[in-house]
């Protein structure tokens, strides 16, 4: 028979793995948002291509509403293999695409789209890796640690690229920072109402911390209280 210790550590190494894998998900996304992101700002003509152009601009929106469908429809499939793995893969190759092309905006709005896509990546990677870390050494789990490394890191790589490399102007710039600090909180609220709840679908977690505001929905049933 399990000790209570034993049943502790168990639970906490639940919620260290719902975390790595959460945390993974959307580091893979948005790394290679940044990926598409940088290519577009680096190459002149895409953006003239997806917001001066028929093609271009049809390419984007469809990107962006396939996105919401697909999310949508993973939600209800995420558990059928292999149904879940063909819209994750899709999902994530659409996600990447929106948010990259999001980068063509003119007049620095772009850079500052990939500014904090960077961010919010340099946030995920370096969560997953601590969670991963955390999980291993079998930790006491701690929300708390999570959020306040993911507002240290924000802060910690803005400040150098605003001084050493700046994206935009600094009133431009200053929005990157403020968004993937509300992602942070997005995560922290996300990830309470998971361990609250012991929502440990990795798939679906990510999902809803992109969709987070279905949970407050009254005419849909709690997502969280499917197991």
């Amino acid at each position: 028979m399990a000790t209570d210790n034993e049943s502790d550590d168990n639970e906490n190494g639940e919620k260290w793995a719902l975390m790595f894998a959460v945390y993974a998900i959307i580091s893979l996304q948005f790394l290679l948002a940044v990926a598409v992101g940088s290519v577009v700002v680096s190459v002149s003509r895409i953006p003239h291509f997806v917001l001066h152009t028929a093609p271009g601009l049809s390419i984007y929106i469809i990107s962006i509403v396939l996105c919401l469908i697909i999310q949508c429809v993973l939600l209800d499939l995420r558990k059928r293999w292999p149904c879940n793995c063909i819209l994750f893969t899709l999902w994530t190759i659409l996600f990447a695409s929106a948010v990259g092309l999001s980068c063509s905006y003119s007049k620095g709005r772009g850079k500052t789209v990939l500014e904090t896509i960077i961010l919010i990546s340099v946030v995920a990677v370096v969560l997953t890796l601590h969670s991963l870390y955390s999980m291993l050494r079998e930790r006491d789990f701690s929300l708390g640690e999570l959020f306040l490394i993911g507002i240290f890191l924000v802060a910690c790589v803005y400040i150098p690229i605003q001084v050493f490399h700046p994206f935009a102007k600094l009133s431009t710039s200053i929005f990157a920072c403020l968004v993937a600090l509300a992602f942070v909180g997005r995560m922290y609220i996300a990830g309470y109402l998971f361990i609250k709840h012991k929502f440990y679908d990795p798939i679906g977690a990510a999902l809803i911390v992109h969709l987070i505001f279905l949970l407050s929905n009254p005419g849909r049933k709690e997502l969280i209280g499917r197991r």
